[in-house]
């Protein structure tokens, strides 16, 4: 609990439970005094604090000093703030018992209806990493032992004789004994849908000369499935041939699935937004069917019987008015998979386009925003049809709240044209251009210019990603003044067949 300007009792809520579950630390921090107004479990257990400890305290008193003091970190990024309205940067802090660690901070600036300009700021302890660094520079001769405590692995490809040598740690990432390996034999514990991007990436490497990285699944012989990160690079010859390739891999398990139910949460978030537009898409065909049996039975009761063709009307109106439901809930479940593991498929677009409309295209309608259509019903692409739904049902979404209140012409274009060998989807609004300094930052995790309590600010980052996992990407765009978010897909052929 804070005291704001008035002297008014507020209490900070963060309506959105993905925050007080994210496993880094975040707190509000209001600009004015550098008071914290809210911490999440994480934070206050990062710093050693039981609950609402922290709220109050000036966050200066939380760093530790260094070759600058406490106030002087804290002026250095208040300063950077307000130049730029984001702050990077590794902090040294100290825990209430007084001993300290490392942490990795992103600082924004957003204004708060209550409390004016406030800092929102997300921390990751890297104390682990500052130590392997430390290890890593000063005791080279030790490295077989510093990257086994980080469970960083080493391998190393001959080229000539396409032998594969592991450390203890690989094979340990692997779960497989320590037996001899040859890239052939690697390339059976590859996930068959990720054994092509290794390859691209080995390939990429060798031929540039180059370093390069790349995020796999692994099969262990227990079936389980891991999510590894591997960095790479070329070993040339005297001549200037490539003939090794050394590189690194670590188990990113753990943050690949953070990364999901973090994805997850922000994708049920916009379902729940639109949860007022489903709302108004099923009482409109339930009041039908209600008219329907109320016009039956009141002539049952006065009439002893209804007459054929009035009787078959009513049925057929509430047979079809049942269909349109059953359809919006399809859509609905249909939408809130994950998705990312489906096959990539030819897809009608007017397949997609219908499906994430029926969650959304009434919630328009009732708030008097135009959706302009202009979309080839006979275009196919290349693509996993749920995570692209789920990429349009984002737009749509920021589109809608950007024009939902303006006083004039209120419009959302959604269209699906032909650009040379692709089909590019774009979404444009009646709002006014995105300023300059918002473009470079509106896609990046946990930005947004919504209210509190209205975005997670990780809608458009998490849809990038997935228009990059396609081979596109997510463009900001201006067309006549108006924003438009746009990427492309492959263009499928008219006769490949689309497996339901």
């Amino acid at each position: 609990m804070i005291e704001d300007n008035d002297g008014e009792r507020t209490d900070l809520r963060l309506s959105n439970e993905l925050v007080a579950k994210m496993a880094d630390g975040v707190c509000l921090i209001r600009a004015r005094d550098d008071a914290i107004l809210y911490a999440n479990p994480s934070f206050e257990k990062m710093f050693g604090y039981d609950a609402g400890e922290v709220i109050g305290k000036n966050v200066a008193t939380l760093n530790a000093a260094t070759s600058k003091t406490p106030d002087e970190v804290a002026q250095e990024i208040g300063a950077e703030l307000t130049r730029n309205g984001l702050w990077r940067g590794e902090i040294l802090n100290s825990r209430k018992d007084g001993s300290t660690f490392w942490s990795s901070v992103v600082v924004s600036t957003l204004d708060h209806p209550f409390f004016g300009k406030v800092w929102i700021s997300i921390q990751q302890d890297i104390s682990a990493r500052r130590r392997y660094e430390e290890q890593l520079r000063n005791l080279t001769e030790r490295l077989s032992l510093a990257t086994r405590t980080s469970s960083i692995g080493i391998w190393d490809l001959d080229l000539r004789t396409d032998g594969l040598v592991w450390d203890d740690t690989t094979f340990e990432i692997f779960d497989i004994p320590k037996v001899p390996m040859t890239r052939e034999e690697f390339r059976r514990w590859v996930h068959p849908d990720d054994l092509s991007a290794v390859q691209a990436a080995a390939q990429h490497a060798i031929q540039g000369k180059t370093r390069e990285s790349v995020e796999f699944r692994i099969i262990r012989p227990d079936g389980s499935i891991r999510y590894v990160s591997t960095a790479e690079g070329a070993v040339l010859d005297e001549q200037g041939n490539v003939v090794r390739l050394v590189g690194t891999i670590i188990d990113i398990t753990e943050r690949k699935e953070m990364e999901i139910k973090i994805e997850a949460s922000a994708r049920l978030s916009a379902l729940g937004m639109m949860a007022g537009g489903v709302a108004h898409e099923i009482n409109n065909p339930l009041a039908v069917i209600h008219t329907s049996a109320e016009d039956f039975l009141n002539r049952m009761k006065s009439q002893g019987s209804v007459p054929l063709d009035i009787a078959l009307r009513h049925c057929e109106r509430v047979l079809e008015t049942s269909k349109r439901i059953s359809n919006i809930i399809k859509s609905m479940r249909h939408l809130s998979r994950e998705g990312s593991h489906d096959k990539v498929r030819a897809t009608p677009v007017s397949k997609i386009v219908e499906e994430t409309l029926a969650t959304c295209e009434e919630r328009f309608k009732h708030h008097g925003v135009r959706l302009l259509l202009n979309v080839d019903p006979t275009l196919s692409v290349c693509c996993r049809e749920v995570q692209i739904g789920q990429v349009l049902l984002n737009l749509l979404q920021n589109a809608f709240d950007s024009v939902a209140k303006q006083p004039k012409e209120r419009w959302v274009s959604l269209a699906a044209l032909v650009r040379d060998d692709a089909v590019e989807l774009s979404v444009t609004d009646s709002g006014a251009a995105i300023p300059p300094n918002l473009k470079t930052k509106i896609m990046d995790p946990f930005f947004t210019t919504k209210d509190v309590g209205k975005g997670t600010g990780l809608g458009l980052s998490i849809s990038r990603r997935i228009v990059e996992d396609h081979g596109g990407k997510l463009e900001l765009k201006e067309e006549n003044g108006h924003p438009c978010f746009s990427f492309r897909l492959p263009l499928s052929s008219h006769d490949e067949p689309y497996a339901a």
